[in-house]
């Protein structure tokens, strides 16, 4: 599958007035479909920060562990308005060691809706817009997700990430969530997440992060006592690899060597 990372290209072998009005969003659907994906732009026509979004700094796309699905109450709307499209809403999902994060897509709404967590088979925790990732919400049986036709329309795309949502055994019980990479259309991914090990009896919570080798970028953490933190995470030369560790007094990420 290709896309095109800007609107506009010149020469293209398609009609001559053809265009692509969302890049960004033909982008989101390539990356989130799994598949082999790649651009298909013109020399020189190529927006390198919207390509970044979808992969690590050597290339390797950055997906969920299933392709996108639509969501089921979406098919039983088309059924009731004889197959007339209502919308595009997806949904898909990445687990690592049984702690699962989840993605949900919108697009080309033609009504309002309300999502909760059983309609993607997921459990309570707190979610955030792509587009604004410090305003945060608690996404539960009784906080569903509010999905607006007028936001979500034909000349726009909405995207959520919904991350688990646990809790310390310390006097506070201090509560905290892994975002992940924010500046990603996948900001969980077994492509950059080797491992995540709760531990109660030691008071914390430790991830293991791969990358390209002398890689730098930035994971984003929710954590009650201060709030959302971004942390830098040098990927160590001799690994490829580096080590987050949450805990209810501090945020930390260092190279494994």
């Amino acid at each position: 599958m290709f896309f095109w990372s800007t609107s506009n290209e010149p020469g293209s072998s398609y009609k001559p007035s053809a265009m692509e009005p969302l890049p960004d969003r033909e982008i989101v659907l390539a990356t989130l479909s799994t598949g082999p994906v790649g651009p298909g732009d013109a020399i020189n026509y190529t927006n390198i920060e919207r390509i970044m979004r979808c992969c690590r700094e050597d290339g390797l796309i950055l997906k969920p562990d299933r392709p996108i699905t639509m969501v089921d109450s979406l098919i039983a709307d088309w059924a009731e308005n004889n197959g007339d499209i209502q919308g595009e809403l997806y949904s898909t999902q990445t687990t690592i060691n049984n702690q699962t994060f989840y993605i949900i897509f919108a697009s080309s709404m033609r009504k309002d809706y309300l999502i909760y967590p059983s309609m993607i088979k997921a459990q309570s925790g707190i979610i955030w817009s792509y587009e604004n990732s410090t305003d945060i919400s608690i996404f539960d049986d009784t906080h569903p997700l509010y999905i607006s036709s007028n936001k979500c329309n034909n000349s726009s795309f909405c995207l959520w990430h919904i991350s688990p949502l646990w809790q310390f055994n310390d006097v506070h019980h201090t509560q905290y969530a892994f975002m992940g990479e924010l500046n990603k259309w996948t900001s969980v991914s077994r492509q950059r997440i080797n491992s995540i090990d709760i531990n109660f009896d030691q008071g914390q919570t430790a991830i293991t992060i791969e990358g390209s080798l002398g890689e730098i970028t930035l994971f984003t953490v929710y954590h009650s006592a201060f709030g959302i933190r971004s942390i830098p995470c040098y990927i160590s030369p001799p690994t490829g690899q580096a080590l987050m560790v949450i805990r209810s007094f501090d945020i930390s990420c260092t190279e494994i060597n």
